[in-house]
């Protein structure tokens, strides 16, 4: 019998509303860097070029790409809650170093952006590998769907209603300190996601440990995967 199957329904349901929270306090970091022109803006008024302004977008992609399997392997030698922390903190840090960047001066501020994209770059296929095991922990396969439907779709709304509303007070000139604010509260918001995380249940039994090699072995040779 699974661990979701052991807990009770009221637990399940309680877990599943901490996990709508994470992701709706997670989501805005994330559409912040892949889906608005916050940064983007914010990197083009500290004097960035065109190519560093492009460079900031492609980091999210890149690192994926070359950490998600090492990052696997890593979540499973440090625990999935661990793993939250480190990734949540890191993220956080990112976004508050990026905040941060007018202060080092003119020069420098555009390169500091950049720096604290790419930790929170880094941080997030930390948390990626932690995310559906932890989801397993209390999701049962017939909530699955219900569960994904319902929290993509709410964040989606959540996050338009937001930059729709960040747009309007921005304007079209909007003031370095607005826009240090609203990435600042960005990365404050990361670290909700880690307050409700915190709060799924979790088998007190340990995980067994997956052989690395062998595991990328059969995804590599899964043609459908």
């Amino acid at each position: 019998m699974s661990f979701a199957s052991s807990i009770s329904p009221a637990e399940r349901k309680r877990a599943r509303i901490h996990a709508y929270a994470s992701a709706w306090f997670g989501c805005i970091s994330e559409v912040m860097l892949d889906s608005s022109a916050i940064i983007i803006l914010f990197i083009t008024m500290l004097g960035g070029s065109e190519t560093l302004t492009m460079f900031s977008t492609s980091l999210s992609g890149i690192t994926c790409m070359f950490m998600m399997i090492p990052c696997a392997s890593l979540v499973d030698k440090m625990g999935l809650k661990r793993s939250v922390t480190i990734a949540c903190y890191m993220g956080c840090a990112g976004y508050f170093l990026m905040a941060a960047a007018p202060f080092f001066g003119l020069h420098l501020a555009k390169y500091i952006v950049i720096g604290g994209c790419f930790i929170y770059c880094v941080s997030r296929p930390v948390y990626g590998a932690t995310w559906y095991p932890l989801l397993d922990k209390f999701l049962l396969p017939a909530d699955r769907a219900s569960f994904f439907g319902f929290m993509r779709f709410s964040y989606m709304i959540m996050t338009g209603i937001i930059f729709f509303v960040a747009g309007i007070l921005m304007g079209t000139k909007p003031p370095v300190w607005l826009m240090q604010l609203f990435i600042a509260a960005a990365g404050l918001c990361i670290l909700g996601r880690k307050f409700y995380i915190d709060k799924f249940p979790i088998d007190a039994q340990s995980a067994p440990s997956y052989d690395f090699k062998k595991a990328l072995s059969i995804s590599v040779k899964n043609g459908p995967l």
